[in-house]
């Protein structure tokens, strides 16, 4: 891959990086790149070795786990202050990744 389209998947995952509470789209990330959102994911997956979004929760879960091992917030609080949209979500994402529930 050239230059350019390292600079673009950079400015990607410098976006994700500091919005990943917020709600990400698809869509939003391929107009950062200026890519089509198709060759977008494509580009973004071939470069980072995951898909944009499993990028996205993979950032999310990071964070969660720094709020639940740093903070005394109830896992609701986390999983909203890390971008999920509910706790089941948040539950099953932070299972996958480590295996445990977060309240363990």
């Amino acid at each position: 891959m050239n230059l350019d389209y390292r600079e673009r998947i950079d400015k990607v995952i410098a976006y994700i990086e500091e919005h990943s509470s917020q709600p990400l789209k698809l869509d939003t990330l391929a107009e950062i790149s200026h890519f089509s959102k198709f060759h977008f994911s494509r580009i973004f997956t071939a470069m980072v070795g995951v898909t944009p979004m499993a990028f996205v929760n993979r950032k999310r879960i990071q964070h969660s786990l720094v709020l639940l091992t740093e903070t005394n917030k109830t896992i609701l609080e986390v999983a909203g202050q890390s971008g999920f949209e509910s706790v089941s979500v948040f539950n099953a994402h932070f299972k996958r990744y480590y295996g445990c529930t977060p309240g363990r």
